[in-house]
């Protein structure tokens, strides 16, 4: 029986600030990860650089910490929506590469002494 042994490269790429730009929410004072669609906006050139790495042969793996949710200050829904409005705002050449997201939905409390 023959295994396949080749290895597949992958590159992780934090989506705040490496894909979209970060926002000041005026509600809770923060500079933070869009909340809602409208206010996600793709970093100029962030495409052409995906499309790169898919061009050297990379699997491009999207991860991201929103600890929001866990907050209260987003929902699993308005996450998804943002997800959409980032998967829409690729150049036309760009929109064919392979995507995983990945989401870090919790966030870790302060220990007690």
């Amino acid at each position: 029986m023959k295994t396949n042994t080749s290895k597949q490269r992958a590159i992780f790429l934090d989506r705040d600030g490496v894909i979209n730009e970060m926002v000041y929410s005026r509600d809770f004072g923060t500079i933070d990860s869009p909340l809602n669609p409208k206010e996600f906006q793709l970093i100029k050139g962030a495409g052409t650089a995906v499309d790169t790495f898919k061009k050297l042969g990379f699997l491009v793996i999207l991860v991201s910490n929103q600890p929001c949710i866990a907050k209260g200050k987003s929902s699993l829904l308005l996450l998804e929506a943002v997800d959409l409005k980032m998967k829409k705002s690729w150049p036309k050449k760009t929109a064919v590469w392979t995507l995983f997201i990945i989401a870090c939905i919790t966030m870790t409390l302060p220990r007690s002494k």
